[in-house]
């Protein structure tokens, strides 16, 4: 089940890079950066 998953993700990465690599690579560069927190108090 899980590799079957798996599979139709890589899948989908492939066919959406063959088809919009400029988008996909702007999504992947304007990913969400999570802010670090210092619990020093």
């Amino acid at each position: 089940m899980l590799k079957g998953l798996t599979l139709q993700r890589e899948r989908m990465r492939q066919s959406l890079l063959r088809v919009d690599p400029t988008g996909v690579l702007q999504r992947w560069l304007n990913s969400i950066c999570r802010r670090i927190y210092s619990n020093l108090l």
